[in-house]
């Protein structure tokens, strides 16, 4: 069997690949649609959200893909991702994946930053939210196999180790990171 079989095989099972998302250019500008395997497949330029949840106090909470997950599944990553879906902006997004992967309605998060794409972020445009979750959160099953609360020396420790177990997706890392920079965190 072929790279592109497999390649292709593997994105077969994904049950979101017929999802429409926009295709964008080097300046962010939408251009067309085209399925999210499409996108994935051929290397197309898109857009995602990542919201860091945090809880005022120093720590963020870190989701565990589920193992259902097309690409890095049971790897951990920033608290709320998703991608910015036809004729969403990237505010609409974050509040709609805060509450589809959290359970948090009614949201307002607070841009902090942008990634460009390159291979680390997926060839996504990504902008980085940050939000106080000052209730209970609800990860959705389907997505979500485990959640942390971690503070920014507990983060470090983790990603300093060489546990495959604390595995972190790159893209979220930054977005982590990024956190951090703001002050609101603490990074030793």
């Amino acid at each position: 069997m072929s790279a592109d079989s497999k390649l292709n095989e593997y994105f077969a099972q994904a049950k979101t690949d017929g999802e429409l998302l926009p295709v964008v250019d080097e300046q962010d500008r939408v251009v067309r649609l085209a399925t999210r395997r499409e996108i994935h497949t051929e290397v197309l330029l898109h857009r995602a959200v990542h919201v860091v949840l945090h809880d005022g106090m120093g720590r963020v909470l870190l989701q565990q893909r589920s193992a259902s997950k097309d690409h890095l599944p049971g790897w951990w990553d920033v608290s709320v991702g998703g991608h910015v879906g036809p004729g969403e902006d990237y505010d609409e997004a974050a509040v709609r994946e805060i509450e589809e992967e959290m359970g948090i309605v009614g949201a307002e998060p607070l841009w902090i930053a942008r990634q460009e794409p390159s291979e680390l972020t997926g060839w996504e445009f990504i902008h980085v939210f940050m939000f106080q979750a000052a209730g209970v959160v609800r990860p959705d099953p389907d997505e979500i196999s485990n959640i942390a609360w971690v503070t920014g020396g507990e983060y470090h420790e983790r990603m300093a180790s060489d546990d495959n177990e604390w595995r972190m997706s790159p893209a979220g890392d930054r977005s982590i990171r990024l956190f951090f920079e703001t002050g609101l965190g603490f990074f030793p």
